[in-house]
């Protein structure tokens, strides 16, 4: 038979009031912070699962991250090779006026200019890196900047500093993208156009000024074509371009609901359901008022009172 006394109920019922008030204290806790658990040992068998969600998260933020510093690239990129192209258009439309007036007077000035501002294009730096030298950092892609000097040099390919590296971007864990382009590519067809008009003016039958003579009028006609070709050349690179930019916009959008799905599983599992919590708490508040209630009746009650005078 199991011995009863005021002693041994009283500890019962403190145990059960310190059991119900640590109830109590968490649940104010959880609705403080918002969180189930202040620790990973609180979550149990969900810690290991917390973990690898959360790492997986931090990478998907990160490729967003890294999507958005591609993307100003690859922006910055658009507007060089859109200038580009637009060079050898003015420079066929300036043919094609000069063909049409039968006059040079500024042919080779206004060209001179333009092949200036296609190898500034082609020497376009974003955040202080050229965009088309692959590899090179401290060293312009474009050596030359003005028709003559186009001339001066052995070769076209003279004019070019760039080596042949292209730059990869990483677009998630398994995809990578090309996304750099190379200045002699870009502009060896252009500065052959300009080289050979320049060579011309400075030949046998040069110069180009002045009324033009049927050699003359013969040789800038063939000009044109060759800048139509080199613009629609151009126009193609610009819309590969195009197409880098929506593939690196549809992987930023990938990983950013990657992450969001994350963060929202995270949150499901390591955050409280707020209306739960309160009703936990007023639970807790209701049995420390019983707990309570009980201590102070056994504290006022003894056993001797149920002896037998």
């Amino acid at each position: 038979m199991s011995r009863v006394s005021t002693a041994y109920a009283f500890q019962r019922g403190a145990a059960d009031f310190l059991r119900v008030q640590s109830k109590h204290v968490e649940a104010n806790r959880q609705i403080a912070d918002g969180k189930r658990a202040v620790d990973l040992k609180g979550f149990g068998r969900q810690s290991e699962t917390l973990i690898a969600a959360k790492t997986v998260e931090a990478r998907a933020n990160g490729f967003v991250e890294m999507h958005k510093i591609l993307t100003g690239r690859l922006e910055a990129q658009n507007l060089a090779l859109e200038r580009v192209a637009d060079v050898a258009d003015q420079s066929r439309q300036l043919v094609m006026s000069v063909i049409s007036s039968e006059r040079a007077d500024s042919l080779l000035k206004t060209l001179d200019s333009l092949f200036g501002q296609a190898a500034d294009a082609l020497n376009y730096r974003h955040e202080g890196r050229f965009l088309f030298a692959g590899s090179q950092l401290d060293t312009e892609p474009v050596a030359i900047t003005t028709m003559a000097g186009l001339t001066a040099a052995p070769a076209t390919a003279e004019a070019f500093n760039n080596d042949e590296t292209r730059t990869q971007s990483r677009l998630s864990e398994t995809a990578t993208l090309t996304t750099g382009f190379l200045a002699d590519e870009l502009g060896t067809e252009l500065f052959e156009v300009f080289k050979s008009v320049q060579a011309y003016h400075e030949g046998p039958n040069g110069p180009l000024s002045g009324t033009l003579t049927q050699d003359q009028t013969n040789f800038l006609k063939g000009k044109l074509g060759e800048f139509i070709e080199v613009h629609d050349n151009l126009l193609g690179q610009v819309a590969e371009n195009g197409l880098m930019q929506n593939r690196v916009d549809d992987a930023r959008d990938g990983q950013s609901k990657r992450a969001t799905n994350l963060r929202i599983f995270i949150a499901d599992t390591s955050e409280i359901d707020y209306a739960e919590a309160i009703s936990r708490l007023q639970q807790a508040e209701l049995a420390i008022q019983a707990s309570a209630a009980a201590l102070k009746s056994l504290k006022e009650s003894s056993l001797l009172n149920f002896l037998p005078v």
